[in-house]
């Protein structure tokens, strides 16, 4: 049925096919199939390059490699080897033979990633060959830049289709590339600005990199150099910037004068001193973001709460944010008030809030957490919600304490649209003063992971029941009030179906995830967060009523299970481990983590094979929900 589709259509649908083994199984079904999944599967590739595995570039650059004309988009990291020896110059020949052989102008984006010096001969040919490129970067280079290599670049034919830039500086020739790229932009959208001057070869101190109350510093002077005097500039209108460790302080009216805030759609600051002074600028009405519909925010504030203040001024002046992302470190008390949430109810479909009192770091220091009345608030409002990431109240792993409970129920009953929870405290082995093997730890957070899935579905279950129950009043009003026995018995049998249908109902909730990871930029597997995926188990008795069943899955795997779960690609401030021992009592057979212990193999089967409606809490859980 599939084939008979146009294949505009086949498109459309195969763009939601995002594990590459599926794609690539789409490409081997058939001929259709594989003209049409080809370019969806070779738009983006990503490649690890410095190590053995650069063979592999050979048989991608292959002229006989159908997507080969496809690829769009470039990413590059640099692989973990154990002996970098000569690392540097396999990746540049791995980069030079990937330049040389990619079709001409088809790349719309060429990113290096580590920090570290890009070859300046490869940065050349780039150039040369992609033309058409819309992202370009300013990026450390082996060699100084100096205006002949500026001017060898012929950056105005390679700038033609340019909306964004990515600006890494980190020395003054990396400032310098920043600003010939800013300046011959025709037409930006889009700038990411990341500062990294303190691991720099050649220091610069700090008094001439920042802004003072009475000049520009160093990055502000160079980067916009070509806008001075900024008083009498025309402002960039952009949809989208990234600020990351830059110093704003003194430097907020001035981005304010180079900027156009006010047509933002993101806006993104991230670990930026003096971002409480940015901050309370945009609240001005000259430079309020009114359009933002993307604002996240990382800071380690200090003791007066000025950058919560600031914080909570500006949520509450905006009113149309789709993306919340808040993860505040030294905070006095939680980062932003319920009102300022709530505000924003009608149109937020990702919420992330975290706040830390005293160093994130620290297991002892627990974090900010809503109290349980504005918790509920917050739920019922924001009933668009997709993924939330917030803390949770501690709690027993044994049994759950009626306010963890209350939070449970009040996701189950209040959002209905959820797909992703991310619960970053992890619940407590006490009473007991021994910690519990992780193997052990993992199945009876597997069990927890249950009982959410298993609230979730029977408040999906009762909102049902409650919208067929004003259909039928509805349809029994429009209906005679004499009804003869074959009408009788038709309408038993729909009401039959009814019941059948309601079994097979529920939750869009389909990802559990406790902790947070610490490996989100190596992107490996870390051992600070554990995901469950909601599974199924369908008994022969009862095909239509399928058991929900919590199924681990791997962090790195879980995007291509469930694409909107960009809250755990989030790298917060705190990130510990589960308060377990680790390497003792093995990995679950459903991919959990640890070593393998046959001696603790029967105990933990046990608390596995365990029914989750037997579980201490569980009634309560459901009294809350009504069901």
């Amino acid at each position: 049925m599939l084939n008979n589709l146009s294949d505009d259509l086949k498109r459309l649908v195969f763009t939601h096919v995002s594990r590459p083994t599926d794609l690539v199984s789409l490409c081997l079904t058939c001929k259709s199939f594989h003209e049409v999944v080809v370019p969806i599967l070779y738009k983006t590739i990503c490649l690890d390059v410095g190590s053995e595995a650069d063979k592999r570039i050979a048989s991608l650059l292959n002229p006989r490699n159908l997507g080969l004309r496809y690829v769009r988009n470039v990413e590059l990291y640099k692989a973990e080897v154990e002996h970098e020896c000569n690392q540097q110059q396999q990746s540049d020949f791995a980069i030079r033979l990937l330049l040389e052989f990619l079709p001409e102008d088809a790349l719309d984006k060429f990113s290096w990633h580590p920090w570290r010096p890009f070859s300046s001969d490869n940065l050349k040919l780039l150039y040369q060959k992609q033309k058409k490129m819309k992202w370009l970067e300013a990026i450390a280079l082996d060699k100084s830049i100096s205006k002949e290599f500026i001017k060898s670049l012929k950056l105005e034919a390679a700038m033609g289709r340019c909306t964004k830039v990515g600006l890494y500086p980190d020395s003054r020739d990396t400032l310098q590339l920043a600003n010939e790229l800013l300046k011959r932009v025709k037409k930006i959208e889009k700038i990411t600005l990341h500062a990294n001057f303190g691991d720099a070869e050649i220091e610069i101190p700090a008094s001439e990199l920042q802004d003072s109350p009475t000049e520009p510093g160093l990055v502000t002077r160079t980067l916009f150099g070509h806008m001075l005097p900024f008083d009498k500039c025309t402002p960039l209108t952009l949809r989208e910037i990234t600020l990351q460790n830059v110093h704003v302080r003194f430097a907020s009216d001035t981005y304010c004068r180079v900027i156009d805030f006010t047509h933002l759609k993101t806006l993104r600051i991230f670990n930026c001193l003096g971002a409480d002074s940015l901050i309370a600028t945009l609240c001005k009405s000259s430079n309020l973001p009114l359009a933002l519909q993307s604002f996240e925010f990382k800071h380690d504030d200090d003791s007066s709460g000025e950058a919560t203040t600031a914080l909570n001024t500006l949520l509450t002046l905006l009113s149309c944010l789709r993306r919340l992302y808040i993860d505040i470190s030294n905070a006095k008390a939680g980062p932003i008030t319920e009102a300022a949430v709530t505000r924003h109810g009608k149109t937020l479909s990702e919420m992330l809030i975290h706040s830390y009192e005293g160093d994130p770091s620290d297991p002892e220091d627990e974090e900010h957490l809503f109290s349980t009345e504005d918790f509920v608030k917050i739920c019922t409002a924001c009933t668009k919600l997709e993924q939330l990431s917030v803390a949770f109240p501690t709690t027993p792993i044994f049994r759950m304490t009626e306010d963890y409970a209350r939070w449970v129920a009040a996701v189950a009953s209040s959002l209905p649209k959820l797909v992703t929870l991310n619960v970053t405290t992890w619940p407590t082995n006490t009473p007991s003063s021994t910690r519990l093997p992780r193997k052990a730890y993992e199945w009876l957070l597997q069990g927890m992971a249950q009982e959410t899935f298993e609230a979730s579905k029977g408040a999906a279950r009762l909102r049902k029941r409650e919208e067929l129950a004003k259909a039928k009043k509805s349809s029994e009003n429009n209906t005679s009030a004499d009804i003869t026995a074959d009408a009788a018995e038709e309408t038993s049998t729909k009401k039959t179906k009814v019941d059948d249908h309601e079994l097979s109902v529920n939750s869009k909730l389909t990802t559990i995830a406790f902790g947070t990871s610490d490996k989100i930029f190596e992107r490996i597997d870390p051992k600070t967060c554990i995901v469950y995926m909601r599974g199924s188990l369908i008994s022969p008795t009862t095909p239509n009523n399928p058991t929900n069943a919590a199924v681990p899955v791997s962090w790195s795997l879980r995007k291509y299970e469930e694409s909107r779960s960009d809250v755990l690609d989030f790298a917060l401030a705190r990130a510990i481990r589960p308060p377990c021992r680790e390497g003792i009592g093995g990995s679950s057979p459903l991919g959990g983590r640890g070593n393998d212990d046959d001696e603790e193999t029967d105990s933990d089967e046990e608390s596995g094979d365990e029914d989750v409606t037997d579980m201490p809490g569980f009634a309560n859980l459901m009294d809350l929900l009504g069901l």
